[in-house]
């Protein structure tokens, strides 16, 4: 995935822009378009139910009582908490008077990668660059400009 300097190489740069772009950047252009089901929680049950079934079938072997430290399962469950939260949350703005699928869908990334670039270094003491800080601000200016303007 990374060269020896730490670096993206093509294949994971191609693998994270499916990723990005097609897979969870489609998601919620695609489920914007069910408009006949209003209701926030069904949304978000409808939507998260196909990605929780899905991983199914590549448990089996790799769980087990031993293998999962308590303080690892108690620190994934708060960050699926958080998720569960955010997934209860969203659909309201999918169903929300006057919210636009092009201005919410380009500012809640922008919050996470702002999150993420502000996080990695306080956490995991991940390496702050002058290219990091540059881009993570284009990021910011960008999503408070999307937030300003989309104020009435």
């Amino acid at each position: 995935m990374f060269s020896e300097h730490g670096l993206m190489n093509i294949g994971s740069l191609f693998l994270a822009l499916a990723i990005g772009l097609l897979f969870w950047g489609g998601w919620p252009i695609v489920a914007n378009a069910a408009k006949g089901v209003t209701d926030p929680f069904v949304r978000a049950f409808l939507v998260n139910v196909v990605s929780a079934i899905g991983l199914l079938p590549f448990l089996p072997g790799r769980i087990s009582a031993s293998g999962l430290p308590a303080k690892g399962v108690l620190i994934l469950l708060i960050g699926g908490l958080l998720n569960f939260l955010g997934h209860a949350l969203f659909p309201r703005l999918q169903t929300a008077q006057g919210s636009h699928v092009s201005l919410y869908m380009c500012l809640i990334p922008a919050l996470c990668i702002l999150a993420a670039a502000v996080g990695g270094p306080i956490f995991y003491h991940d390496p702050v660059t002058v290219p990091k800080v540059l881009f993570t601000l284009l990021i910011l200016i960008g999503a408070v400009g999307l937030a300003f303007t989309s104020l009435r």
